[in-house]
């Protein structure tokens, strides 16, 4: 029998509570052809944290994705425009160093929240005209990479922004980061 080899993984003992959703929108894009050979659209994100002020081993992660047509490329477009904004809630255990807690939630706590926020809209889209649709993966590293940079760069200003901000598909406003992407492939009908 061959020897397998195994690596210890460290545990940041970042713990799923429960999440909810406070909005989400789903409409067919009326510029969608499902005979394309490519597929291309604008994600947008915008990602917040934050600790309870009474126990600091409670914390919220908040992501608001926005799905849409390329601006010059609608027909070309996802079938979906998808506007989604949940809040899932942790707790962690044995961290204590700020800045090693705020990582996890900005990678581990926001690829959690997006994959349960990406099978809603799975979900809710099944049923849709254009059938199942999942929403691409996103790089919430080089995300987070990106924050920490301008965060070196304009030091003492807030880069995130409030959590209060309403959800980009309600108030219009634009998410104050995105990720561009581009598909290739037809959508399952």
């Amino acid at each position: 029998m061959p020897k397998v080899a195994t690596q210890q993984m460290t545990s940041l003992n970042l713990q799923l509570n429960s999440y909810k959703i406070f909005g989400v929108s789903v409409a067919p894009a009326p510029d969608y052809q499902p005979k394309q050979p490519e597929y291309t659209g604008q994600v947008s994100t915008s990602i917040r944290t934050g600790t309870h002020r009474q126990n600091p081993n409670k914390h919220k992660v908040t992501l608001d994705v926005r799905i849409e047509p390329k601006k010059g490329k609608e027909d070309a477009c996802f079938p979906y425009i998808v506007a989604i904004r949940g809040d899932a809630y942790f707790t962690t255990k044995d961290i204590s160093d700020g800045a090693m807690i705020e990582r996890a939630l900005h990678l581990q706590g926001t690829s959690i929240l997006y994959g349960l926020l990406r099978a809603q809209v799975a979900q809710i889209t099944a049923q849709g005209i254009y059938g199942t649709y999942l929403m691409p993966t996103i790089n919430f590293v080089s995300m987070y990479e990106n924050m920490v940079s301008q965060r070196g760069q304009q030091e003492g200003k807030q880069v995130l922004p409030s959590s209060e901000k309403a959800l980009p598909a309600i108030s219009g406003e634009k998410p104050k980061s995105s990720v561009k992407l581009k598909r290739k492939g037809s959508v399952k009908k």
